[in-house]
C-alpha cells in the first residue's frame, strides 16, 4: 500500500543497457569475462532456489551504467518445483530444444543451453567446447549445472594463459643460458 497510490508493486530502477547494446561498445575481453561471471553467479543464485528463468537472452541481461554489473530480468516465463510454465513465448534464437516441443520439460540445463549462446556472443572466437557442450541438442548431454559450466570456464581460462607462457617459458633457457 502505498499513498496516494494504493496497492502498487514498487520495483528497483536500472539505468542500465541490454547486453545486445553493451557488445556495441566493443567492451575490452577483461570486462567480457567479468560479465559473464556476475551471469553465471546470478544464474548460480536462481538455480539454488530451484528456479529455472526460461528465457535467458541478451535483451533479458542488462549492463549498469555504474561499474558494468549484471542484472538479470524478465521472469516471466520462470519455472520452479511449484509451478511449471509450458515454456509460451520463450526467444526460439536462445531456447533449448526442448522448449520447443509441445511437452518440454525445462531445468538448470534450459538455461545452460542459452548460456552457450551467450558465451558465443561474448567470445566469438573462444570456449568454443565449452559453447559446443553448453547447447547440445539432448539435455543430458549439456553441462549438469552452472557450476561445471563455470569450472570448465575457469579450466580454459587457464589453459590458454598456459599457452601464451609456454613461448616465453621455453626461450628462457635461450636467452640465460645459466639458469
Amino acid at each position: 500500500e502505498v499513498e496516494p497510490f494504493g496497492l502498487s508493486i514498487i520495483m528497483e530502477y536500472v539505468d542500465a543497457v541490454t547486453l545486445t547494446e553493451w557488445l556495441k561498445t566493443r567492451p575490452s575481453s577483461a570486462e567480457r569475462q567479468r560479465v559473464l561471471l556476475e551471469l553465471i553467479e546470478a544464474l548460480d543464485y536462481i538455480h539454488a532456489k530451484r528456479i529455472t528463468h526460461g528465457d535467458l537472452k541478451p535483451d533479458n541481461i542488462l549492463i549498469t551504467r555504474n561499474g558494468n554489473h549484471v542484472k538479470l530480468i524478465d521472469f516471466g516465463l520462470s519455472d520452479n518445483d511449484a509451478y511449471l510454465a509450458r515454456n509460451i513465448g520463450c526467444t526460439p534464437t536462445f531456447a533449448a530444444p526442448e522448449q520447443l516441443t509441445e511437452n518440454g520439460q525445462s531445468d538448470c540445463r534450459t538455461d545452460i543451453y542459452a548460456l552457450g549462446k551467450i558465451i558465443q556472443l561474448l567470445f566469438p572466437h573462444r570456449f568454443y567446447a565449452i559453447v559446443r557442450r553448453c547447447t547440445m541438442a539432448n539435455p543430458d548431454q549439456r553441462y549438469a549445472s552452472i557450476w561445471h559450466v563455470q569450472r570448465a570456464i575457469h579450466r580454459a581460462k587457464t589453459q590458454y594463459i598456459s599457452l601464451l607462457l609456454l613461448p616465453i617459458i621455453s626461450a628462457l633457457p635461450i636467452l640465460y643460458p645459466t639458469i
